[in-house]
Formats: structure tokens, sequence, C-alpha cells
């Protein structure tokens, strides 16, 4: 009889020892999508500018010198008796950012003030050729634009952090892998994206759990777009820490009484 009784309770403690020691069961996410079933892809959104927004322009085209006065550099530019101008020892200045104003406009070389609120970095490319074509400055300049400081904001169960991304396109999926590990006690089934566009500051809801996240008005995120990754009800209420301190103590407890019997046992047979 004692000996059954030994024999469970030495089960039983090396069950519980097992289980505290593990790691929590992972997370589901994207329960509902199926292997081998195509779905539609929704199109990507593109940035568009808003106050506060930076951009890197460069102008070039096939007599550089000519595109010297749009771009910001370092250098210094000679004209001769016959009106042709020589640069030397340019260089292009690759740190300077055009800041959009509060009126939507970024101040340019020789266009002055130009509306670019609400427009794609292609569209603003497209939109200071046009108009450099149309001062007769150059007849055929090259504008590339690249958007230098898209930046989110996370909070919550994942840490806090407001992280600079060097490209103009970011997923939720994408910005979750790269914030890490998202701890078991997280409520992922209404992950919070807040969105500020227009001057409207909006909430949207995300659940991880289904393939309905990449419908999402949000899955494409925007720049200055705040994740926040909510608590489970069992932790922001306290319940989690309560049942986890009795349980933690349940399984000390047995832990003793299970080590107690093997101990003894171990030392009556060895003698």
């Amino acid at each position: 009889m004692i000996k059954s009784i030994l024999k469970w309770v030495l089960i039983a403690g090396g069950i519980i020892s097992i289980a505290s020691c593990s790691p929590q069961k992972h997370m589901t996410y994207l329960r509902d999508l199926e292997y081998g079933v195509p779905y539609d892809v929704q199109p990507m959104q593109e940035i568009r500018l808003q106050p506060g927004d930076q951009l890197s322009i460069t102008v070039s085209c096939k007599q550089p010198e000519l595109a010297i006065p749009f771009n910001i550099m370092n250098g210094s530019v000679s004209l001769d008796a016959a009106g042709s101008t020589t640069a030397t020892s340019f260089a292009r200045d690759n740190d300077f950012r055009y800041t959009v104003d509060q009126e939507g406009c970024i101040n340019f070389p020789l266009l002055g003030d130009l509306m670019v609120q609400g427009m794609t970095v292609a569209e603003v490319e497209d939109f200071v050729e046009r108009r450099i074509k149309e001062e007769a400055y150059i007849s055929d300049p090259i504008v590339t634009a690249t958007f230098k400081n898209f930046q989110i904001t996370v909070i919550g169960m994942a840490g806090t952090g407001n992280y600079t991304i060097e490209k103009d396109r970011l997923n939720l999926i994408e910005a979750l892998a790269m914030i890490g590990t998202i701890p078991n006690t997280a409520l992922i089934d209404d992950v919070m994206v807040i969105r500020t566009q227009d001057g409207f500051r909006t909430a949207y809801s995300v659940n991880l759990q289904t393939k309905d996240l990449f419908d999402s008005p949000v899955y494409y995120l925007q720049q200055n777009d705040v994740i926040y990754i909510k608590p489970s009800k069992y932790v922001s209420d306290g319940r989690f820490e309560r049942v986890w301190s009795v349980t933690s103590s349940a399984i000390g407890f047995i832990n003793v009484i299970s080590n107690f019997f093997l101990w003894r046992f171990l030392f009556k047979n060895g003698n």
C-alpha cells in the first residue's frame, strides 16, 4: 500500500516538476488559414505625406552641373567668360531632409514652397520633375525621393519603444516580428492599432488569430501608427498573479513531499 502511494506521489511530483519548468503553451496565430488555399491579396497602401514627415530628394540629369542648384551639396561652381559652369569637388549632403511643414509644404530650391501633403513618394517625384520642366530649368530631370522618418510606436505587453523603419512599407506581421517575443499573457485577438490621419485619431482592433487581419485597414502600417498589445483579462484584473501564486505554492509543496518520499525510499533500499 505504501509503495503504491509512494509511486503515485513520485509520478505526480515528476509531472508537476516538468510542467513547472517547461515554457507556457505557445499562442496560435492565423488559426483559420488553410494550407494550399489561395486567398485574395489586398493592394498595398501607399504612404501619403503628412506634416512632420521628412523626405530626401535628389535631382539628376544628363548634364550634372544643371542639377546642382536643386541638390543640397558641398563644393563650388566656377563660371567662365563664355557662361559655362564647372563644378569642383561637389558631394551631395546625404543627411539633408525636407520636412513637410504644418501647411503641408516643403521649401525646394528654385521652386519655392511645394504643396506635397497627401501625395505618395512617387507622386512627389513626378510633381517635382514636372515643375522643373515647366520652369525650363532642365529638360530631362530625374527626381528620386525617399521617405526618411517612417516610425511606429509600440506599447503594452511586448514592451515600449519607438521604431524607425528604413523603408516606406511595413505590415503588421513584419512589425510584430521586429518587436520580438509576445508573452502568452497578451491579448492577441484584440491588438489595438491607433492611427492619426487628416487630423483625426482612430483606433482599430486586429485579431491575430484569424486570417481576417490581412483585410484590416491597418494591416499595412502608416507612419506614426501606435501598436498597443493589451494584457489578457486575467493579467489586467490580477487574477493571473493570484492563480499563479497559489499554483506555485502547491507545486512547491508537492515537490517537497515527493522528494521526501523519494529520498526515504532510496535510503531504505540503499540499506
